[in-house]
């Protein structure tokens, strides 16, 4: 088979340029389908599978944010109540338990001694004012140390002493004491122990 080609070259030209035209053509318009083919699966994608997952994970955002102002609610609740209970504690550790402090005051007391007096106040310092008697000086400076000793008592020290004749010829001491309270209850005394 012979091939022969009677056209001017002129018209080659122009065949071929509009074979070129058309293949460009052809290519853009792939291109175009291509592309409008994309943003079609995209959008559809967008609207069906992303979009009710982004709706979704807003709604458990909100869900969380509202837990989490909850939880603030609470927290500020139970600082308030701590903040409470420290202010009780303070209030218990400064309530005197009369019962233990005279208790341990009687428990320092030697038997030689007696009271005449006492005066005993948390607000004014010296905290107690003792009065008493006793035969013996030694008792009396044995007395005075237990309180010393004691957890409930300090700054003890002799405000009076003299001296009284008896009938019956024995010499009665008379003496007083001033000391201040150091502890109000044992439940302090066993936290300073702790």
């Amino acid at each position: 088979m012979i091939n022969i080609n009677l056209l001017p070259p002129e018209s080659k030209e122009k065949i071929n340029q509009a074979k070129q035209s058309a293949g460009v053509f052809g290519v853009c318009l792939v291109v175009l389908f291509l592309t409008g083919v994309i943003w079609f699966i995209g959008g559809w994608a967008q609207t069906n599978l992303l979009e009710p997952n982004w709706q979704e994970a807003n709604k458990n955002l909100e869900k969380e944010k509202t837990k989490i102002n909850s939880y603030k609610e609470i927290e500020a609740e139970a600082v308030f109540i701590n903040n409470r209970a420290q202010i009780v504690q303070k209030i218990e550790a400064k309530n005197a338990a009369w019962s233990q402090i005279l208790q341990d005051l009687l428990d320092s007391m030697p038997a030689e001694v007696q009271f005449e007096s006492i005066a005993a106040s948390i607000v004014k310092t010296p905290n107690f004012v003792l009065q008493g008697s006793t035969n013996s000086e030694t008792e009396m400076i044995k007395f005075k140390d237990k309180l010393d000793s004691s957890p409930f008592f300090k700054n003890v020290f002799f405000k009076t002493f003299s001296t009284n004749d008896q009938k019956d010829g024995s010499n009665r001491i008379k003496f007083s004491f001033n000391f201040d309270l150091e502890n109000y209850n044992l439940a302090n005394i066993n936290k300073e122990r702790k």
